[in-house]
């Protein structure tokens, strides 16, 4: 009986394992694929002037975060999947400083904007920002 549980409970493990994979490669893809590549430089080149530059950038970047806070409303903790940095925290933080650089009202983002806070506290994301970088090249 005892092997029966602890197999019944390495299954149960298993699988949320699966689902917590998925939902970290889910909430990657919607910036790495869905929002970030179509406000690549070479793609605005094609748009037309700034204006419309910023307008085509900040309408896929609020639909792509719309969909994001939509995702992690019932998995995030102090990180997108609980209180766990994964590759979706990764993918999301760069993001944002696209959704600045386009004026995008981050208001309608609470929990994003708590996780990115969350994530900012972190070393890592302190030593690997943009002014942190050029100061170690001392650019």
């Amino acid at each position: 009986m005892f092997v029966m549980v602890m197999m019944v409970s390495f299954a149960s493990v298993m699988s949320l394992l699966r689902l917590t994979y998925c939902q970290v490669r889910a909430l990657s893809n919607v910036v790495a694929s869905s929002t970030q590549p179509i406000q690549n430089l070479r793609v605005l080149q094609h748009i037309g002037d700034k204006q419309q530059q910023q307008e085509w950038a900040r309408k896929w970047i609020t639909d792509g975060l719309t969909g994001f806070e939509k995702m992690v409303a019932d998995v995030a903790g102090k990180h997108c999947i609980g209180d766990t940095l994964t590759m979706a925290d990764l993918c999301l933080v760069p993001q944002l400083l696209n959704a600045k650089r386009f004026g995008v009202d981050m208001t309608a983002f609470p929990i994003i904007n708590r996780i990115a806070e969350n994530c900012r506290q972190l070393e890592a994301f302190k030593a690997g920002t943009l002014t942190s970088s050029l100061t170690v090249l001392r650019i």
